[in-house]
């Protein structure tokens, strides 16, 4: 017979406290891409995420060289993709602009 304790009787659990990056098994760290670093960890491990608060298991997190901060895989992504904001916009319908290494 299995008896289920009321909320009030559950014992709390304690989420993990937010860690830095050397708190984390480091298993290799790709070079830095627009201030945020990849990390490959050597074993699954809580991750608490800075930009979307999602707590869980990751193999695989990002980190930011100025805030320390760290986020999870798709949230690097998100912040990797946009990148900075190009020197010279493309105008709709241009030619592409060749490249100085390419014969005229």
């Amino acid at each position: 017979m299995v008896v289920s304790q009321a909320p009030s009787q559950r014992p709390l659990i304690r989420e993990p406290e937010s860690v830095g990056i050397d708190a984390l098994p480091l298993l290799y760290s790709y070079p830095p891409l627009h201030g945020w670093t990849l990390h490959s960890l050597m074993f699954p491990a809580v991750v608490r995420c800075a930009a979307c608060e999602h707590l869980g298991n990751s193999v695989l997190v990002a980190s930011n060289a100025t805030s320390g901060e760290v986020v999870c895989a798709a949230c690097y992504g998100v912040s990797t993709a946009a990148g900075p904001v190009p020197t010279v916009a493309a105008v709709l319908g241009a030619e592409p602009a060749r490249q100085a290494m390419d014969p005229v």
